[in-house]
């Protein structure tokens, strides 16, 4: 990740300024720091696999939210959800929890 970040720097200044590599490259040297902070910790992941599977639910269904009748219909979507989503990551049957 060192010669990964000298790379970048080096580079960066040579490439035309609204091109996408460079706003990919200008994006990754913003957030160098927080892309990095996983290399300090072990128990970090360098992605967010496990987080995108977790709101993949949400995103499938968030046609079905529109169809909500009232605020509190949706409300109480949100808590189902909320509720199955939890006994699931814990391992439990939502159904039983």
């Amino acid at each position: 990740m060192i010669e990964f970040k000298a790379w970048l720097d080096e580079h960066y200044p040579k490439v035309p300024p609204n091109s996408e590599i460079a706003k990919a490259t200008r994006y990754m040297l913003k957030f160098w720091n927080g892309l990095t902070v996983f290399l300090e910790d072990g128990r970090l992941k360098p992605d967010n696999n496990l987080t995108e599977q977790a709101i993949k639910p949400f995103v499938m269904a968030r046609k079905n939210f529109l169809f909500s009748d009232t605020v509190d219909g949706a409300k109480a979507l949100c808590i189902h959800f909320s509720l199955i989503r939890t006994a699931k990551h814990h391992g439990l049957d939502p159904y039983l929890y």
